[in-house]
């Protein structure tokens, strides 16, 4: 039992196998009708993705960029050494974490989100204690300012990107800026072309009224599916994050600032969620992003029988709600509920 976790851990299936059973769900499910909320997806219409009316070829689409989010969290673990041995743990658990959240699984704006996201993260990451850090900085912010093009409010993320700059040494006068000049490129792109179109800038406009709509906290907008995947998210999240408190000084310097950045990150997307439940999705996919990070850490590097304990424990209660969330009008029918 000790050593299981870290064969699970250290082993080259972990990850082919996790993903062969996504790949088997997602087809068994075949992608339901997305119910996810127009008045959140900024200008997701005009994208042309979102005109493909197939649902095998939005199913294609979608399986290319959730493989390109799993591959891009392989290359972001081996490009900042997250851990501290050979692991595919952090791919894997967001993959099992993906495939439980079935609210995601439609093509939506959180789709592309979930992978433009994740290279931001390698221009983040890369600002570390850069005095002059004006290239990636305006990589990062520009990064984000595609993002709110589908989705506005991500835009109210920017100032804990500042934090998270500032705890990397990276953030001056200069990166300000950059930061500025990055948020900004897309619009003057859209402004120009809602000029052309003659719309009296109703396209160009468009991202700004809904990022001016605040509302009231709505809970009652997040099914039982999103409620189940954020409280199960923010536990697993918070065994990665007691761990990572009790064991970071085992971790260099500039890997224990990366996890930092986590960790923050990680905490702004939940407290975004609890006070903007309309905006869960794309929101959720920064969670479960940086919940596999951090719990990842704490899986791939504790080979105690505790750990091993708790990892089967978590399993199992994830393929659980999987089940639940898969075919929940049956059990909920059979409840009678």
């Amino acid at each position: 039992m000790r050593y299981f976790l870290k064969s699970v851990a250290t082993s080259k299936l972990t990850l082919p196998t996790v993903c062969t059973v996504a790949v088997l769900v997602l087809v068994f499910q075949s992608f339901p009708i997305n119910q996810y909320v127009e008045g959140e997806s900024g200008l997701w219409r005009f994208i042309p993705l979102q005109l493909i009316d197939e649902r095998w070829t939005q199913f294609s689409i979608r399986i290319g960029l959730f493989a390109l989010s799993i591959y891009l969290l392989a290359e972001l673990n081996t490009s900042f050494v997250l851990l501290r041995v050979r692991s595919r743990m952090i791919s894997s658990i967001f993959t099992i974490l993906f495939v439980a959240s079935v609210f995601l699984h439609p093509l939506q704006p959180s789709s592309i989100i979930a992978p433009v996201s994740i290279i931001s993260f390698f221009a983040l990451f890369s600002t570390y204690q850069q005095n002059n850090a004006v290239l990636p900085t305006y990589s990062f912010y520009l990064l984000i300012a595609l993002c709110s093009l589908i989705f506005p409010k991500i835009l109210f993320m920017v100032p804990v990107f500042w934090i998270c700059q500032t705890h990397l040494r990276s953030f001056s006068f200069r990166a300000f800026w950059a930061s500025i000049v990055g948020l900004s490129t897309p619009y003057w792109f859209l402004f120009f072309y809602s000029l052309v179109q003659m719309d009296g800038l109703q396209l160009f406009c468009q991202p700004f009224r809904q990022l001016a709509t605040i509302q009231m906290p709505d809970y009652s907008v997040l099914s039982l599916p999103q409620w189940m995947m954020f409280g199960y998210t923010f536990l697993v999240f918070l065994f990665g994050f007691f761990n990572f408190l009790g064991t970071s000084y085992l971790d260099k310097t500039r890997v224990r600032i990366t996890y930092d950045i986590v960790i923050i990150i990680a905490f702004a997307a939940f407290a975004f969620i609890a006070l903007q439940p309309k905006c869960f999705n794309p929101i959720f996919v920064f969670c479960i992003t940086n919940t596999a990070i951090l719990s990842g850490r704490y899986f791939a590097q504790n080979d105690s029988r505790s750990a091993s304990i708790l990892f089967i424990i978590l399993t199992a209660i994830v393929g659980l709600i999987t089940l639940f969330n898969l075919f929940q009008d049956f059990i909920l029918a059979l409840l009678g509920l």
